[in-house]
């Protein structure tokens, strides 16, 4: 079911290891709770802080992006969330709609519409549940607690 987007996430986790070798700056590797992680990626957005992507059961994360990383206004959200959880939403994503996922984010907006996009405001979700489940959202938003009350 997840076959092709997992083709695709390999082609690039293994095209962005082997810019890593080229350059002399190898990507890190390590198994995540959901895929594999690649941190250090050059083949894509590695502005600023970076960004990352995720096909099938590869999370590539570009330039300085780590997977624990907390970022505020993800998407359009209005909080701090952790990239990782929010990247592994995306894979819960395309484990429910394989190889529908990657038309149907596109035809949805993609990451250029923000929270317009369905996929990106479910995924932001989905990393917002998980930090309250284990316990860290407040920690990471108590200054927007504080200002909303």
């Amino acid at each position: 079911w997840q076959l092709p987007n997992n083709v695709l996430g390999a082609t690039n986790a293994l095209a962005n290891i082997a810019a890593g070798y080229a350059t002399g700056k190898p990507v890190d590797i390590k198994i995540g709770e959901k895929g594999i992680e690649i941190t250090g990626a050059k083949l894509g957005d590695t502005r600023a802080g970076g960004s990352a992507i995720t096909l099938g059961y590869f999370e590539v994360y570009y330039g300085k992006a780590k997977a624990d990383e907390i970022r505020f206004g993800m998407y359009g959200a209005n909080d701090n969330l952790i990239l990782g959880y929010h990247e592994d939403t995306h894979i819960d994503q395309q484990q429910a709609w394989g190889p529908l996922f990657i038309p149907l984010y596109l035809v949805t907006g993609g990451w250029w519409s923000g929270t317009d996009s369905p996929f990106e405001a479910g995924a932001n979700q989905g990393a917002r549940d998980r930090m309250k489940k284990i316990g860290v959202y407040d920690k990471y938003n108590e200054k927007f607690n504080l200002l909303s009350r």
